[in-house]
């Protein structure tokens, strides 16, 4: 079996600070998340320490994020293919992590 993976219990107001987090980071208002929106909503999170630690440490940019960072906003903006919105949505510099369903 894997390495066993502990989750904390984010309480509701962690969660809503980070939601809003993420919309507040869609500066240029397209409903979605660029990779360098989301590499600013990474770099603004300060709750737990730890997590402002990391991206004060290891992101100038979104090309400087760990693998693992750039893979996620990458599948989460290709959710836009089971969204309904074309299947080249999410390639190219215009993909983005939609924010359908969440306002």
């Amino acid at each position: 079996s894997g390495p066993k993976i502990t989750v904390p219990d984010y309480s509701d107001e962690q969660c809503q600070t980070w939601l809003a987090g993420v919309l507040a980071a869609d500066s240029d208002g397209s409903g979605g998340l660029s990779e360098e929106e989301f590499h600013d909503f990474l770099q603004d999170v300060d709750d737990p320490p730890y997590i402002e630690s990391f991206f004060d440490k290891h992101s100038d940019s979104y090309l400087a994020l760990p693998w693992l960072f750039k893979v996620a906003h990458k599948s989460l903006a290709c959710r836009c293919t089971d969204l309904g919105m074309g299947e080249g949505c999410c390639s190219g510099e215009g993909a983005e992590i939609s924010f359908v369903g969440l306002r």
